[in-house]
């Protein structure tokens, strides 16, 4: 799950991700084989992933 925490993320995730992506309320789920290149777009975008947002 990545949940946009700013306008200007959730704005990039919603041009970006195709209709059907799935999203539960404010987070949309990434299979983990999609993770990483949709990771790697969103940080060449210049957003930042928080570092507590990751389970332990």
């Amino acid at each position: 799950m990545i949940t946009p925490l700013t306008p200007n993320a959730s704005a990039w995730l919603h041009t970006h991700l195709a209709d059907s992506a799935q999203w539960v309320g404010d987070a949309v789920a990434v299979e983990m084989r999609y993770f990483a290149p949709l990771a790697d777009a969103i940080i060449a975008a210049g957003f930042l992933f928080e570092r507590d947002a990751f389970p332990n």
